[in-house]
């Protein structure tokens, strides 16, 4: 899912905040590395996350804690040289070329020329680089594409899109079956999401959905009529995905911020179906909500002092 998911919601410490934007900040700086600048739009707190389970699985090193730079090259450049970080934002810039190539299928030309214009040399660029990336999401998207305009069942193209992301990412290195059982149910429970949250748009487009029912126009409509199929649905992906998690526990930092995070992102999904909320994890509605929190703060802090209280 796109945008930048904060933990600053999470009764984490600051050690586990840090490593959590150390990952999350390599996918950024490595996207502008092989990219451009524009591409550090497409960062995604999936691909931070599949980082950290690479990393428990043995595979590549814990990056460092940067600061962020807007324009400035000199911190973009100590990412040069990592292998890990470069490859999984060549996966994404891949994996959003699909994305595009739907989209002209789907016939939605001006977002996918747009698309095109602003990213275009960036995925082609990857795609060059990262042939089997290319030729995977290729081969998973024209099997999607079959399962939902056939009406096949939502667990036939959630199992192709979960299996081709295992393909891809037993790339990377030896991976024992644990980790790749972890990186199957996040990738699944991923598009599992983001089918519910755009199942209203794709009704108005007309766009393949595995969920579309004409019957209910929006999600809303659907949990209204459909809950008794949905719900268990729902309780099995987070439950398939939590266990994964609790399966592969070493309690190193790592294990605890992905604990923490997939632990969130699951209650806050739940929670936000079930009562027909966005469940999408929207960057500017998370900067705007911090930005809020901190002006906040510092007038309670201001009230505070002016009271006598912080003269003490």
């Amino acid at each position: 899912m796109f945008g930048y998911y904060r933990p600053f919601r999470l009764n984490i410490d600051s050690s586990e905040k840090n490593l959590f934007e150390a990952y999350y900040c390599r996918i950024c700086y490595c996207l502008w590395n092989n990219g451009g600048q524009f591409s550090r739009a497409l960062t995604t707190f999936d691909a931070a996350l599949y980082s950290i389970v690479l990393k428990l699985g043995g595979i590549g090193e814990r990056p460092d804690h940067v600061k962020c730079q807007k324009i400035r090259h000199d911190v973009k450049n100590t990412f040069n040289d990592d292998v890990i970080g470069s490859r999984l934002a060549r996966l994404t810039l891949v994996g959003f070329g699909g994305k595009m190539e739907d989209d002209f299928t789907d016939k939605e030309y001006l977002k996918a020329w747009f698309i095109k214009i602003i990213f275009g040399r960036g995925i082609k660029k990857a795609y060059e680089k990262e042939p089997v990336f290319a030729t995977n999401t290729r081969e998973v998207c024209a099997e999607i594409d079959e399962y939902q305009k056939a009406n096949a069942e939502a667990n036939l193209p959630l199992d192709a899109y979960a299996k081709s992301a295992v393909k891809n990412f037993s790339t990377f290195g030896p991976l024992d079956e644990k980790y790749k059982t972890v990186l199957y149910n996040m990738a699944r429970w991923s598009f599992f999401v983001d089918m519910l949250c755009d199942y209203s748009k794709d009704y108005k487009g007309k766009a393949p959905n595995s969920f579309m029912d004409e019957r209910y126009p929006t999600m809303k409509d659907m949990l209204d009529e459909q809950w008794f199929t949905l719900v268990p649905m729902i309780r099995k992906e987070n439950t398939d995905l939590m266990n994964s998690v609790m399966a592969i526990r070493d309690d190193s930092t790592e294990w605890k911020l992905l604990f923490h995070i997939v632990g969130d992102a699951v209650g806050r999904m739940s929670a936000g179906v079930l009562r027909n909320k966005d469940i999408g994890f929207n960057y500017f509605k998370e900067l705007l909500f911090n930005w809020g929190r901190y002006f906040h703060n510092r007038k309670v802090s201001r009230i505070w002092k002016r009271s006598g209280h912080g003269n003490n």
